[in-house]
């Protein structure tokens, strides 16, 4: 799901989360936990879906944010660059887990790379 200033968006295979899934991946994120319920139904309401097929890279370091994801189904890939410019990955993100947190609620700019590993 993406939550910020450009809106909310789901990462989904087929379909956007249902509201247990959705509720359980935000308050899973320790900024999260105390978010009133009103709050994740507001965003699970908002909430659109997109494919997002193997090998595309859906983040990408040092790019502003504005938004958050909750994948649904598939893997990602979080990685960044070593010193010699080799991908070094340091997180698998499973279905029903939130990437892109840090930046969107910090308001930096993304800190690694996202990329799609399995649809």
């Amino acid at each position: 799901v993406t939550a910020g200033q450009g809106g909310v968006t789901a990462t989904a295979r087929a379909m956007k989360p249902g509201f247990p899934q959705f509720a359980a991946a935000l308050r899973a994120v320790p900024e999260f936990i105390e978010l009133p319920a009103a709050a994740i139904t507001a965003l699970h309401a908002a909430a659109t879906e997109a494919h997002i097929a193997a090998g595309a890279q859906i983040i990408v370091k040092s790019d502003p944010a504005d938004s958050l994801m909750v994948l649904v189904a598939g893997r990602l890939r979080v990685s960044a660059a070593s010193v010699e410019g080799r991908a070094i990955a340091f997180r698998v993100v499973e279905p029903v887990e939130v990437v892109g947190e840090i930046a969107a609620l910090d308001g930096g700019a993304r800190t690694a790379d996202v990329t799609a590993v399995q649809d």
